[in-house]
């Protein structure tokens, strides 16, 4: 099984996984966008799009997971808090 939803995100045409398919999802975007990443490299990738709506922030937290609220309650407040009022 999970090899299947490897391949469905990340190795068959048009997956989302690749990064050409999740670029164009986010320069189609009009309206800023706060990211967490767990690893330097994938936040430098998304910093470096074209058409970055200028209010997007991305931040890296090592070892972030897919549950920041409950991981990091106290950060993830922080984060969402200075991103809405910038």
């Amino acid at each position: 099984m999970p090899a299947e939803c490897y391949a469905g995100m990340d190795t068959e045409t048009g997956a989302f996984g690749v990064h050409r398919e999740p670029a164009r999802y986010l320069a189609a975007l009009t309206c800023p966008v706060p990211a967490v990443h767990d690893v330097p490299e994938a936040a430098t990738w998304e910093v470096g799009l074209p058409g970055r709506h200028p209010r997007s922030r991305t931040v890296v937290w090592p070892q972030a997971g897919h549950f920041l609220h409950v991981e990091r309650p106290s950060a993830f407040v922080d984060l969402m808090t200075s991103w809405w009022d910038a």
